[in-house]
């Protein structure tokens, strides 16, 4: 939009080409990464984690939400009582920014509990090289055994490592085989999680709507051929990889 004079834009700054397809751009990148790593209104815990990797921000951080709002209100207030004065401010002068990062991780500090690990490790190895020697023992059967009480091939101090799980996938498929015709069954387990991910809504646009035109018709479905369905969903039980993997990506917020 342009004034009679044609001489000043007054559109929005959001409405010019390079904002739209930088909107749509984003919106695409969205939409993709709920697809990649599933739907985040599926989670029922009250941590506050990022839609793209998943990360836990700090406890302080999700307080912290609970506070934005009352302190853009602030802001606002400031705002209107400036404009009662005009040396202050004025009506087009913009709103300052609460500029907070959420995810802002503590930069990684050299682990000196590591450094003193391994220089015990080789006192201990050296040690006990030289007693095997002198005692004429079977080296390859010094080889084999553990120095520590955690396999750092597995560990991290007593932490699992942890992997993708495509990585597992044809490990895992190489295990099993998979019959040429599915076998009768009279009860079915289906994963909760997995089937609303294999389900995309056509043209319902509420969730009410997604579950009575999609979800619930394919569900009824079943007890035509099974006498039992049971859908299960995760949960993350204290001693389960699943909650520790979790617990891994709980980092500290500044």
């Amino acid at each position: 939009m342009w004034t009679k004079e044609g001489t000043e834009h007054t559109s929005h700054h959001e409405e010019t080409e390079r904002a739209q397809r930088v909107f749509f751009e984003n919106v695409e990148k969205l939409s993709q990464a709920m697809k990649d790593m599933g739907n985040p209104f599926q989670e029922e815990s009250r941590d506050l984690l990022s839609l793209d990797t998943k990360d836990i921000a700090h406890h302080t951080a999700a307080e912290l939400i609970g506070t934005h709002l009352e302190k853009c209100k602030v802001r606002f207030q400031e705002f209107m009582k400036g404009l009662e004065g005009e040396e202050e401010s004025t009506f087009y002068e913009p709103i300052k920014k609460n500029r907070v990062d959420f995810f802002r991780q503590v930069p990684a500090s050299v682990d000196s509990s590591k450094q003193k690990v391994l220089k015990e490790d080789c006192q201990l190895f050296s040690k006990l090289f030289i007693s095997c020697q002198s005692r004429e023992c079977d080296l390859k059967e010094f080889f084999r055994h553990e120095n520590q009480s955690h396999p750092a091939a597995l560990s991290d101090g007593g932490k699992l490592h942890t992997c993708q799980k495509s990585h597992l996938t044809t490990i895992l498929e190489s295990q099993v085989t998979t019959p040429e015709a599915e076998p009768d069954a009279d009860t079915i387990i289906i994963d909760g999680a997995a089937l609303v991910n294999s389900l995309p809504p056509r043209s319902s646009k509420t969730f009410e709507e997604y579950v009575m035109l999609d979800v619930l018709p394919t569900i009824q479905a079943y007890p035509t051929k099974y006498k039992r369905t049971d859908i299960v969903f995760d949960v993350y039980r204290p001693s389960s990889l699943k909650a520790e993997t979790r617990s891994k990506r709980d980092f500290p917020a500044l």
